[in-house]
């Protein structure tokens, strides 16, 4: 893909080009695996399709440049006889885009445990830590120390800190999966952690909850065949009683200004909005970050060939915890002059601005255009359907998809409903 600067027109100085997913995969001993490059992923036990996407890691944002090591999946401990299962990740990440503090970088690690009492469920749980440190502060100057790369990975802090060094966010994760010969289906509730505080589970309802359930033995219901529901709040954000709401300002630092984004994209939930103009500058990016919503998609078949999904997502969406000032104050000063009683504070319900997103469409699938066959006794020679017009020995089969999506956006969120389609074709041989 072309970054958007190629979109330009043709300059030597003003023109440049970039892979979304470049990256080479290396696994050893069945399990193990070392990725170099930039490719996409998520991290958390979520729903695997049609979601709003991740808290710690989603789609939503162009991936950075990582090096990871990792068993990506479920790894049966030798001697429990498939009951204890793990698997863990540690990598690191390399912002290039322009924001605040130049050139920061991403540790991320996690360790999850799975117990398996039959073969069908899996009863999962986890820790994810991720951290921005680094970089070229524009006041503090270098911030690429290896005290400060060992105090942000082991979550050291001073005494009188509230939270280690470092932009950190992290997650309990926890939830069942159970896949029979008919159906599956699967829960997450994640516990999102701004800080030390949020270790402790001072904002217990602050996350994400998921469901969702497929059916595999399509026989009764051809027409939909997967579900999905996600609730997402981030309201109390470690707020005291006489704290504003949103007082942890999820994903953003008073250090790493530029807070948890990648390319003018949040690298968790998009549900959560930022003006991508503030990056670079020392405003914090993320204009609206305390929310609840809901979310459900749903996916199937129209004929043999054509599948169809769509989602719906609503959301309340508050702003962030300035916004609850009538007159312009920070939201948490570190010597507590501003505190208040929550009367003092502008009420949510006058902050309240609704969301509605509907997004849906089709996909078709031409299947195999040449029939794919392997003769092992001629050395796995490619035979198709011997048309003499291409489809003979030799040719390998090609598959064509294409798909059409349909997007829009209203409510009191927006100054104007949004509208947007989306057209794709894919090749495969």
């Amino acid at each position: 893909s072309t970054s958007p600067q190629a979109a330009a027109p043709y300059s030597s100085r003003n023109t440049s080009a970039s892979f979304r997913t470049l990256a080479v995969h290396l696994t050893a001993w069945n399990f193990a695996r070392l990725s170099i490059g930039r490719y996409d992923e998520t991290i958390g036990i979520g729903a695997p399709y049609l979601t709003t996407g991740q808290m710690m890691m989603s789609r939503n944002a162009r991936p950075a440049w990582k090096l990871s090591f990792e068993n990506p999946d479920f790894f049966a401990i030798p001697g429990t006889r498939g009951f204890l299962n793990f698997k863990a990740r540690w990598s690191e990440s390399f912002l290039f885009d322009k924001r605040f503090v130049d050139q920061p970088k991403i540790h991320q690690k996690y360790l999850y445990i799975n117990l398996k009492p039959v073969p069908e469920l899996s009863l999962m749980g986890g820790i994810i830590h991720n951290v921005m440190w680094g970089g070229n502060h524009p006041e503090l100057g270098s911030l690429n120390t290896m005290q400060g790369y060992l105090d942000s990975v082991l979550g050291f802090s001073e005494a009188n800190e509230a939270t280690p060094p470092g932009n950190g966010i992290a997650a309990y994760d926890f939830g069942p999966e159970y896949h029979s010969k008919r159906w599956s289906a699967g829960a997450m509730r994640l516990f999102f952690l701004e800080d030390l505080v949020s270790t402790r589970f001072r904002s217990p309802w602050d996350g994400m909850w998921s469901g969702w359930f497929h059916w595999k033995d399509q026989t009764n219901t051809p027409w939909l065949d997967y579900i999905v529901y996600e609730h997402i709040n981030t309201k109390k954000q470690d707020a005291r009683s006489i704290d504003a709401l949103g007082a942890a300002r999820y994903y953003t630092h008073d250090i790493w200004r530029g807070g948890w984004t990648h390319d003018g994209h949040l690298l968790g939930n998009p549900l959560l909005t930022l003006d991508p103009d503030r990056i670079p500058e020392i405003a914090r990016p993320v204009t609206n970050g305390i929310l609840v919503a809901h979310h459900v998609g749903l996916m199937g078949n129209v004929t043999e060939g054509v599948r169809w999904q769509m989602m719906m997502t609503y959301s309340r969406n508050y702003g962030v915890c300035e916004d609850q000032f009538a007159e312009v104050e920070f939201c948490n000063s570190k010597d507590g002059s501003n505190l208040r009683e929550r009367a003092y504070y502008v009420p949510l319900r006058e902050l309240r601005k609704d969301r509605y997103s509907l997004f849906g469409g089709v996909m078709l699938d031409s299947g195999t255009l040449f029939e794919e066959r392997v003769d092992e006794r001629s050395g796995g020679d490619w035979k198709g359907k011997g048309d003499g017009k291409g489809g003979g020995k030799g040719a390998q089969p090609v598959q064509v998809q294409f798909h059409i999506f349909t997007g829009v956006d209203w409510g009191a969120f927006y100054d104007e409903a949004r509208f947007g389609v989306e057209f794709g074709l894919t090749i495969r041989y």
